[in-house]
């Protein structure tokens, strides 16, 4: 099938600097990974090969948002929803 494309959006509403950020997003089975982008300066990615992502991003300013792209393949016509979730060394 065609590819599908996920945007993550993690925006930092303070009251900090978010800094040492890990977006970690888990695909669904019924999908193939294909690409991701991070577009954080100095980010990472890792892909574990088994459906869990995570994005490094060094620092998110107070009001500011970054988006990180990933892009599958489906294995079948129907949903396939991801699972994202983002810890900092902030609490928020």
């Amino acid at each position: 099938g065609s590819n599908l494309t996920y945007s993550v959006i993690t925006t930092n509403f303070g009251p900090n600097v978010a800094t040492n950020v890990a977006v970690s997003v888990t695909l669904p089975t019924n999908v193939s990974f294909v690409s991701a982008s991070n577009p954080a300066a100095g980010g990472t990615f890792v892909n574990n090969g088994s459906g869990l992502l995570t994005f490094g991003i060094p620092q998110i300013d107070i009001g500011a948002r970054l988006t990180n792209t990933i892009v599958v393949t489906p294995a079948v016509f129907g949903t396939a929803t991801i699972q994202a979730s983002v810890t900092s060394s902030q609490t928020e």
